[in-house]
């Protein structure tokens, strides 16, 4: 399958189902509603995890990822006290289009439209996971394929880019975390880059591509998907702030007991020269004293 990224331009077929838009550069725009995407014809777009208030960005901004040209960008709900907002790049032109607008797209044969999901997908996947792989001896899934689950729970991630996956049985943990387990009813955008946790006994299927838009043509998969991501995506920022804070505690430890032993050095020479000053005065050798009357 062509990636997208070097594939032939898009954007003719999408201007007949969606909105050219030309933002500002100096401007961000939440990506908030699932059912709503944007395609870059031209330029780039910075994706960053902002807080909110009202559904309107505020406070810092944590950069996630870059979406280039003829890639494309989807809504996700956000999260807690964080959404996701994009920001374009001076001349970058967008096409703005709906869920259902890429359903029309696939259903009517233009590969394209499936490949739009699969790279934001495999891209949002990419930044929940920050590294991290999927386990060593997880099992593989292609299109077309079944899965049955022995006694043992196991991993479970995509052969290739992405796998469309549907429990036909039992269920699954995104990347293991029981607050996200997946089940029968949602058909799931399974990426090469996290995994799930499938239970003992579970029977998974992965379906066509192509065959998605009829089978959940209101996406409710990739909404889950998205809302999960964005819930993942808090867990770790939050983490990474509480790591920050250890970092600024333990130096300011360290600073503190380099200051201690700084000012026992710089006291030490005082402290001798006292001693030495109040020896003196302590003295009653007859010698000594003799010396000082004859001083005085």
């Amino acid at each position: 399958m062509a990636n997208l990224a070097t594939a032939t331009s898009p954007s003719a077929k999408l201007e007949s189902y969606g909105t050219v838009e030309r933002p500002a550069s100096n401007s961000s725009f939440p990506l908030n509603d699932p059912s709503v995407g944007w395609v870059v014809r031209s330029g780039k777009l910075d994706l960053f995890l902002a807080g909110q208030r009202d559904g309107k960005p505020e406070g810092a901004r944590r950069p996630l990822f870059r979406i280039e040209q003829n890639l494309a960008v989807f809504g996700v709900t956000p999260a807690d006290s964080l959404m996701l907002i994009a920001q374009p790049a001076p001349g970058t032109t967008l096409v703005q289009l709906s869920t259902e607008d890429v359903g029309k797209m696939a259903l009517g044969g233009d590969e394209t439209a499936m490949l739009l999901i699969e790279n934001w997908v495999n891209s949002l996947a990419a930044a929940v996971a920050g590294g991290e792989q999927p386990p060593a001896l997880s099992e593989s899934l292609d299109a077309g394929e079944t899965l049955h689950v022995g006694e043992e729970p196991k991993s479970v991630t995509a052969r290739h880019h992405l796998a469309w996956i549907s429990h036909l049985q039992g269920s699954s943990r995104l990347m293991g975390n029981e607050a996200f387990r997946i089940s029968n009813g949602i058909l799931f955008p399974l990426s090469k880059h996290v995994w799930l946790t499938s239970d003992p006994q579970s029977e998974i299927l992965a379906v066509a591509p192509k065959t998605v838009p009829a089978i959940d043509p209101a996406w409710h998969g990739l909404e889950t998907f998205g809302r999960m991501a964005m819930q993942l995506l808090v867990e770790r920022v939050r983490r990474a702030i509480e790591l920050d804070r250890e970092r600024v505690r333990a130096r300011a430890i360290t600073d503190n007991a380099l200051l201690q032993q700084t000012m026992r050095r710089l006291a030490s020479p005082i402290q001798k020269i006292r001693g030495i000053v109040e020896g003196q005065d302590a003295c009653s050798h007859p010698v000594f004293l003799a010396d000082r009357k004859s001083v005085v």
